[in-house]
């Protein structure tokens, strides 16, 4: 059958979307993205803007893309293909009814580079921001090592209610009860377990953040990118976007608690909430667009465009 272009318009996912209509009537076609060394054969409906087009069912085979291993993934691991993150069996497939993005597959490593200044460790994705929490809340010390933003980062919120989180921020506080109250230390000291190395944005955004933090007085998370950036920590040249923190303590757009570290060259356009505590006797608060609280450490050449909403008995907000 001889297809003709019909219209032209975008899909709910912003891609391309091509009507096309045939000698039997209207048809509708779906884009088939490649990603970078992938190549696919089977029977395009048309190839338009860089881009091939199927109808529903059309038998596709897909090969390559398993030669280089993207930033983050260890070479000589490829596993396969996905189709919009999802793995494939095999290499072969039928077009469904909605645009497809093909992926290669690879085991992941912590993170390329060897956190040098001249060579910082590179994060490219979520889960390679999910580590550094991780390893961090767990009492790693990265002192002295460098980490950079490869690219963007876009963390999804698809299938998250307003109460959920995310995303765990990076560093964690906490009190210990055996410390000697005295004259000289009348009052229980935090422990931090903060981030302690240095963290290039490189210009970079990270997105998508949703993080939810409710019992303070018994949880102690005050929630950020960064929960704690202790000496001698440095954040600088980090943007956050489309990001919505909810707590009842120390929410901040790019770290919640200073305590030592400094923060540079950052913008923020989180959106903070302060949540009302349930006890009216009760008052903690704070909140801040770039920071929540400090206890030391420096602040710098940084913008903030949060907005922050208060509970009824809160604290203070900057």
């Amino acid at each position: 059958c001889h297809f003709y272009l019909h219209g032209e318009g975008y899909d709910n996912n912003d891609n391309w979307r091509d009507d096309v209509i045939n000698a039997f009537g209207h048809t509708t076609v779906y884009s088939l993205a490649l990603n970078a060394g992938i190549t696919a054969t089977g029977s395009a409906a048309f190839t338009a803007y860089g881009r091939s087009y199927y109808t529903e069912d059309a038998a596709i085979t897909i090969s390559g893309g398993d030669s280089e291993a993207p930033v983050g993934y260890q070479a000589g691991t490829f596993t396969g293909y996905a189709l919009n993150r999802v793995p494939l069996v095999g290499s072969t497939f039928d077009m469904p009814a909605n645009d497809v993005r093909v992926s290669a597959m690879w085991d992941t490593i912590d993170w390329a580079g060897s956190g040098t200044e001249n060579d910082p460790y590179l994060i490219a994705y979520p889960s390679q921001m999910d580590l550094l929490a991780l390893r961090v809340n767990a009492g790693a010390d990265y002192t002295g090592k460098y980490f950079k933003l490869a690219n963007d980062i876009t963390y999804s919120y698809d299938g998250y209610g307003p109460t959920e989180s995310n995303y765990t921020g990076i560093g964690t506080m906490f009190y210990d009860n055996n410390q000697a109250i005295n004259e000289n230390n009348p009052y229980l000291q935090p422990t931090f377990l903060g981030f302690n190395g240095t963290f290039d944005g490189n210009g970079k955004t990270i997105s998508g953040i949703r993080m939810y933090e409710r019992d303070y007085m018994m949880t102690m998370v005050t929630p950020a990118i960064f929960n704690v950036v202790s000496y001698p920590g440095v954040v600088k040249n980090l943007t956050v976007r489309d990001t919505r923190i909810s707590a009842e303590a120390g929410a901040g757009g790019i770290a919640s608690m200073v305590a030592g570290g400094s923060i540079e060259n950052c913008i923020s356009y989180a959106d903070l909430y302060v949540l009302k505590v349930a006890d009216p006797m009760v008052t903690i608060g704070l909140a801040g667009g770039i920071v929540s609280e400090a206890m030391g450490g420096r602040i710098s050449n940084c913008t903030s465009y949060s907005t922050i909403t208060i509970g009824d008995n809160v604290g203070s907000c900057v």
